[in-house]
């Protein structure tokens, strides 16, 4: 239950960051006003896909965790931070309807997006590489699973502070 808490709490930090990241080429093209309105629906999509998620409503959060994934891909590009925090969501969906398969995809390449837009080193990287050890762990790919849960406590430990609750978190 602290875990699941903590993911989404982990989520909702990370689709906050994305708004700060660097723009990608369909940003640019966009006015601030075009922008903000833009970005408004995004987390709106998400915000629904949040609440839903914490009714227990697995099936309704994934038609718009689908939508946030589509709307992020047509409006900011399939290499935006915000496409990334898309499908980190869908994929914590996938994985807790136990569709690990699902879930490893969306958090790969989540996890790719970020390495490639926003560095190695970010809390966003480190959250990618936490959910994706998660499905690994499920898998019972320890080795896999471990060294990505390493790496992610390494990130916080570079980003965010070895005593950061955070990092304290995610090494447990």
């Amino acid at each position: 239950m602290i875990k699941r808490r903590f993911i989404w709490v982990f989520i909702v930090l990370t689709l906050v960051l994305s708004s700060s990241a660097k723009q990608n080429c369909l940003e640019c093209a966009m006015s601030p006003e075009e922008m903000t309105a833009k970005d408004t629906i995004f987390k709106d999509l998400n915000k629904k896909t949040l609440t839903l998620y914490q009714q227990g409503k697995i099936t309704d959060a994934l038609v718009f965790a689908n939508q946030a994934l589509d709307y992020s891909k047509k409006t900011f590009g399939s290499e935006s931070p915000k496409t990334a925090t898309a499908l980190n969501n869908l994929g914590e969906l996938y994985r807790i309807q136990g569709k690990l398969g699902d879930a490893e995809k969306c958090y790969k390449k989540s996890l790719s997006i970020r390495e490639k837009v926003l560095g190695k080193n970010t809390v966003q990287v480190a959250l990618s590489q936490n959910n994706l050890a998660s499905v690994y762990f499920a898998e019972k790919k320890f080795d896999k699973a471990e060294a990505l849960y390493k790496d992610s406590v390494g990130v916080l430990n570079a980003t965010l502070g070895k005593d950061d609750l955070n990092t304290e978190i995610m090494k447990r």
